[in-house]
């Protein structure tokens, strides 16, 4: 980006010196216009890190719902993240009881959201998002010589 900038200053000076000088009431006007744009680094994805939170986030506030609603003492290691349902499922003795069959499931479905979540997580630390180009603005900058009664110089306006 410097290395632009560098660039457009020395065709800039170029130009003025290969500029006709003017009179004070005629001057020679050089514009140049520029297109700035800022290169951003890459970054750990959002994308992975959001999805992962919220998949984290959802399924541990559904155990939490369950371990602080519900009687049962294997329901209370659904406090614990990510092994909690797992515990859970291995401390149930539950076989007379109906619907078991869900209960299990729904364990299952939320250890595996959970680990997911947990993983993607991870994931976004060492997957970055791609770099991204983001124009900054448009700008343009005007230099004239200046030749008056006792002074020579040269004068300039920007507008970004």
């Amino acid at each position: 980006m410097r290395m632009r900038h560098l660039l457009s200053a020395c065709v800039a000076a170029a130009l003025l010196c290969a500029a006709p000088a003017g009179r004070a009431q005629d001057p020679s006007e050089l514009e140049l216009e520029l297109e700035l744009e800022r290169e951003s680094r890459a970054a750990p994805s959002d994308v992975l890190a959001l999805t992962g939170f919220a998949l984290l986030g959802l399924a541990y506030g559904d155990s939490v719902g369950v371990a602080i609603f519900s009687g049962r003492p294997a329901d209370k290691r659904l406090f614990i993240p990510v092994a909690g349902p797992w515990l859970d499922l291995a401390e149930r003795d539950c076989s007379g009881c109906s619907a078991e069959w869900l209960a299990r499931s729904l364990l299952v479905l939320d250890g595996v959201t959970q680990g997911l979540g947990v993983g993607l997580l991870v994931a976004s630390l060492f997957v970055p998002d791609p770099p991204r180009h983001r124009d900054v603005g448009h700008g343009r900058v005007r230099i004239a010589p200046l030749v008056g009664r006792g002074t020579v110089g040269i004068t300039g306006a920007a507008s970004f």
